[in-house]
């Protein structure tokens, strides 16, 4: 019984010390390559309007806008980041436009059904001129979809409500569970 249990010890012992030289190597390895080879990835230039983290219940739809107030057509990439309770990132969905001056883009994402509200935030990029950012009015509504088209948003959200930065840096999407 004591051999035993020695045994069970000596291995998890073992098991673990191969674990903390795993980690180690890892981090070394990370840790040695130049920081704009790590932030390659999540790094894609260019400049974007942030809202902050908002939630949407069962039965709601956010509508976003981006308005172009320039003298040329920009190209704009319309991200809903989609947050679990925990605060990590899940999925993101994205709508591509090109509005031309004094056009708006607009997407709607509706909650898929449940239960549970859910949390997200919205990004309006734009990748190829990252100054055009200037030219781009942002909005965003959370409206009931059921309630109609005479009940009015919920929630309104425009210019000033929306953080502006640059370059565009998006977390690195972790997996389902």
């Amino acid at each position: 019984m004591k051999r035993e249990f020695l045994s069970k010890v000596l291995v998890a012992a073992i098991f673990l010390t191969i674990s903390l030289l795993v980690s180690a190597t890892a981090t070394f390895a990370q840790k040695s390559q130049p920081e704009e080879n790590q932030n390659a990835a999540q790094n894609s230039g260019g400049a974007a309007l942030s809202t902050g983290l908002f939630s949407l219940a069962p039965g709601q739809s956010v509508r976003v806008a981006a308005v172009n107030f320039g003298d040329g057509s920009v190209r704009v990439k319309i991200v809903f980041f989609t947050v679990t309770d925990q605060g990590k990132l899940i999925a993101g969905f994205q709508y591509d436009a090109r509005p031309a001056p004094g056009d708006a883009a607009f997407e709607t994402f509706t909650h898929p059904g449940g239960a549970n509200r859910m949390s997200l935030y919205v990004q309006i990029q734009v990748l190829e001129k990252p100054n055009d950012i200037k030219n781009i009015a942002p909005s965003l509504e959370i409206f009931d979809a059921q309630a109609g088209p005479g009940a009015g948003p919920r929630t309104l959200l425009s210019g000033g409500d929306f953080a502006s930065f640059k370059p565009i840096v998006n977390p690195p999407f972790a997996p389902e569970n």
